[in-house]
């Protein structure tokens, strides 16, 4: 999911065969999106005890093992390339400026 994926709420009978379809489809999405989440957590969650039980004392820091880059996005001015090449878009390399 991105932060583009938005849906209006049905709150009109009347218009309901516009509106219901894509209020399905946008949630049925989020639901998979959610599922999937909660099961990455649930396999790190299992990493962790193993390696907190395991006898080797020297444990790597996540900082050691992930590169981490800090990106500020501005709505107006990345929305449509992160929109176009997805959230794991990097914005201020020159293929993008």
């Amino acid at each position: 999911m991105t932060k583009e994926q938005r849906v209006n709420i049905p709150v009109n009978f009347s218009e309901k065969d516009i509106t219901v379809l894509p209020f399905i489809c946008f949630f049925k999405t989020f639901a998979v999106a959610c599922e999937e989440t909660l099961s990455v957590l649930k396999e790190f969650k299992q990493e962790h005890k193993i390696i907190i039980r395991s006898k080797d004392k020297k444990q790597q820091k996540l900082c050691s093992i992930i590169n981490l880059m800090i990106i500020r996005l501005n709505e107006g001015k990345h929305a449509s390339i992160v929109a176009e090449h997805g959230p794991m878009s990097m914005p201020s390399s020159p293929m993008n400026d």
